[in-house]
């Protein structure tokens, strides 16, 4: 079971690298906050995975010991990345990015200032397992967080997007609930099935934030599939249409959906409404006015 769980470390700190190296390029090329943020995290992540294939085991000197600390306090910087990364695509509450900032630098700061006696001893103090806690609460806490964001308002997204953003969630919680797992189980003495499981959980969660940020094309295009045949249903209904209603009843609905719109109408240049769907009456005669340019005053 050891030389598994070596080969999965390595295999960890592979697919890490092959996915900060994609991150870096993708930032080279867009220059944009959002892959900013995403190469940062995962360069922070890759960062502690290989210190944590090359550090020793067992008691530590002092400088092994500091090299565990800022191993421990990059940890906790992921999240709020993820988070930041999140904002960068969809903006939220100020304070709730103020309080993960918050809660993360607690945990970087008490994570700098643990003692050299917990580095190798088999004790665990109790004050320690409230230190293990707090990781805990700052990793899911910020994880949730970023992940609500992305999952908010899931239905009104088109197709394609509301598949990235559920990717995306599924690489940040896959990777929350192996860290979870993890602070729970830190007191167990040995290699567990369960150690093994956790790290297959972090590699597969690597690939999946990837896809979802920056998905290749041929994972683009079976995500638009839906899209297509929706495309070609309003085809064919356009062309069996013998009315402007008839028209409006086909291609509204196929239009919202593709859209992430709760509602659509179609106007004539006069502003005659032609059809709507998702508007109640009040909402309708606004829409239809602002079609035809009549829009009131405040």
């Amino acid at each position: 079971m050891n030389a598994l769980h070596h080969a999965l470390q390595v295999l960890e700190v592979a697919v890490f690298l092959v996915v900060v190296a994609a991150a870096l390029n993708l930032w080279a090329r867009r220059r944009d906050p959002a892959s900013g943020w995403i190469a940062a995290a995962f360069v922070v992540l890759t960062a502690v995975l290989v210190m944590g294939l090359i550090m020793p085991h067992g008691r530590l000197s002092t400088a092994a010991a500091w090299f565990v600390r800022i191993e421990l306090a990059a940890i906790t910087l992921f999240p709020l990345l993820l988070l930041r990364f999140v904002g960068s695509l969809l903006p939220g509450p100020r304070w709730v990015e103020a309080a993960g900032t918050a809660l993360t630098a607690a945990a970087v700061a008490w994570s700098l200032a643990l003692p050299q006696e917990v580095f190798g001893s088999s004790a665990m103090p109790g004050w320690l397992a409230l230190y293990l806690a707090l990781l805990g609460v700052q990793w899911v806490s910020v994880t949730v967080a970023g992940v609500g964001r992305l999952l908010r308002d899931l239905r009104q997204q088109p197709s394609p997007t509301r598949k990235r953003m559920l990717t995306l969630a599924a690489g940040a919680g896959s990777l929350a609930l192996a860290l979870v797992f993890a602070l729970a189980t830190s007191t167990l003495q040995g290699l567990t099935v369960l150690d093994l499981a956790l790290q297959a959980l972090t590699v597969v969660s690597a690939p999946l934030f990837l896809l979802g940020f920056a998905p290749p094309g041929v994972v683009r295009t079976m995500w638009r599939q839906a899209e297509l045949v929706r495309v070609q249903a309003v085809e064919s209904a356009l062309m069996e249409a013998r009315d402007p209603g008839a028209i409006a009843a086909a291609v509204l609905p196929q239009v919202t959906r593709l859209l992430g719109a709760s509602a659509a109408l179609l106007a004539r240049a006069d502003g005659s409404c032609v059809g709507a769907v998702g508007f109640d009456d009040d909402a309708a005669e606004v829409a239809r006015r602002a079609a035809a340019g009549d829009i009131p005053s405040e």
